[in-house]
């Protein structure tokens, strides 16, 4: 039987990829909202990189850590995702 769930985005709709800092060998690859289908080789290289090595060679993945909700920051670039109207009041 399937495990049901809903993939739901996170707050600023962009994957959440890295260590958590504070509880060692925790990794998180998550909040893909339906698109991590797409993008999985990639991140599993980056994830097993990070693990294996102390960091993502393939693709510097450091913007989408978990921290960054807590500092402020965001990973978009210059070219951000058009606002969706079926996400309207989720901010």
């Amino acid at each position: 039987m399937p495990w049901p769930h809903e993939a739901l985005p996170s707050r600023d709709r962009h994957a959440i990829l890295g260590r958590v800092d504070g509880i060692d060998g925790l990794y998180l690859a998550t909040a893909f909202s339906g698109s991590g289908f797409k993008i999985a080789p990639a991140v599993g290289a980056c994830m097993a990189e990070l693990i294996v090595d102390g960091r993502a060679k393939t693709v510097d993945i450091e913007a989408f850590n978990l921290r960054r909700f807590a500092e402020g920051r965001s990973p978009e670039g210059p070219h951000p995702y058009a606002p969706r109207k079926d996400h309207a009041g989720r901010d």
